[in-house]
């Protein structure tokens, strides 16, 4: 195939054929509202398969790509993959307490999380130890089932808080209601 074709908008049906007999390998049908309801718009944003042993054609294996990674993933893992037997591990720290002195050693804190399933959108917010707020992440954005976000240790006015523990509030909101609501503490500290 020289080029992609253009893709209807509002719907459309996609099949890869084997050319030499035209046996259909796999296809999906799609809809605009098989996107994420609470999207404000579709253009732009991908539908991603959730399960890839799971069939193409169910409309309920596909979700709109996270906002966290620009609403597609071309090339690259989908944000809303789940893979059988995969991690459930909710939130993971690392490191738990890290130098942002540009050293190249543990400059940057990584927040992995892994959701039960998709649709979530989510906040994060770091405060410092007398609960003000030092840096908000992400602010009522769709995250993918699971994702990474990064923290270099700068505040949101983009200076360097002092050494000390800070507190990562999460909260992750699904439109049927569920609330998932997390804190991590993390400490920024001097190398020895």
């Amino acid at each position: 195939m020289t080029s992609f074709p253009s893709m209807n908008y509002g719907a459309g049906q996609v099949i890869l054929l084997r050319s030499a007999d035209e046996m259909i390998i796999d296809q999906m049908v799609y809809r605009e509202n098989m996107h994420y309801p609470l999207l404000g718009s579709t253009i732009g944003v991908s539908l991603e398969r959730i399960r890839p042993d799971k069939l193409s054609l169910d409309p309920m294996n596909w979700h709109s790509a996270s906002g966290i990674v620009g609403y597609a993933t071309p090339a690259y893992r989908n944000s809303q993959t789940l893979d059988p037997g995969e991690e459930t591990t909710m939130i993971s720290i690392n490191p738990e307490v890290f130098s942002p002195d540009n050293d190249g050693k543990n400059d940057v804190m990584t927040i992995q999380y892994n959701l039960d399933r998709q649709g979530f959108q989510g906040s994060v917010i770091i405060f410092d130890s007398r609960g003000r707020m030092i840096r908000q992440l992400i602010s009522n954005e769709l995250v993918g089932q699971h994702g990474e976000l990064l923290w270099d240790g700068i505040s949101e006015d983009r200076r360097k808080p002092p050494l000390g523990i800070y507190l990562i509030y999460m909260e992750f909101v699904h439109p049927d209601g569920e609330v998932k609501r997390l804190k991590k503490t993390v400490v920024i500290a001097e190398p020895l």
